[in-house]
């Protein structure tokens, strides 16, 4: 399995500051702070291939579409490692990993962003699972396939690396599994 990969690209958005602070609940399987649905741009098509990356982790190594596993479904995810959000979706999704079994999972964070991802790592307990690699973008893919609609940008894309669903903030481990293992 593709180690889960991290990258980071903006500031928590508008919408996410304008939201009144809340508490913090216990993440669970159905946990989700929103669910924004799917397809809001014609940037992103439902069917789309996953896009060519070249993306560097943040101990210098070089992940490619190469490395990706085939006939194993991808979540791919735009964050930033100062969104509360983020690092919401994040502690999920490790602390679920067992839902998405067999998948590429990848977190994308922009270049400019590439320097905190060390410092993230560290503080998100990441650099001691096998499973989470933090990178940045180093072929713009970001710019090609995220729409900016909210951070965290969540792309489900299936078992033929078909795009199937889209989140523009924090859905569901339930959701996204259940989304992600479509046929």
């Amino acid at each position: 399995m593709l180690p889960l990969i991290a990258l980071a690209n903006l500031s928590c958005s508008a919408q996410h500051k304008a939201r009144i602070h809340r508490t913090p609940k216990p993440i669970t399987t159905d946990t989700a702070v929103a669910v924004i649905d799917t397809f809001k741009a014609e940037k992103n098509k439902k069917g789309d291939a996953f896009p060519e990356m070249a993306i560097r982790t943040w101990d210098n190594k070089i992940i490619t579409n190469k490395d990706l596993i085939p006939g194993e479904p991808i979540l791919f995810i735009l964050f930033n490692p100062g969104c509360g959000h983020c690092k919401d979706i994040i502690t999920a999704i490790t602390t679920n990993l067992g839902m998405l079994k067999n998948a590429n999972i990848i977190f994308l964070a922009g270049k400019p962003l590439q320097g905190e991802l060390p410092r993230f790592v560290g503080e998100m307990k990441l650099d001691k699972t096998e499973e989470i690699v933090m990178a940045g973008d180093d072929s713009g893919v970001i710019d090609q396939v995220f729409e900016y609609n909210g951070i965290p940008q969540i792309m489900l894309y299936n078992q033929n690396h078909k795009l199937e669903h889209i989140y523009y903030s924090e859905a569901s481990m339930r959701d996204i599994q259940q989304k992600m293992y479509v046929k």
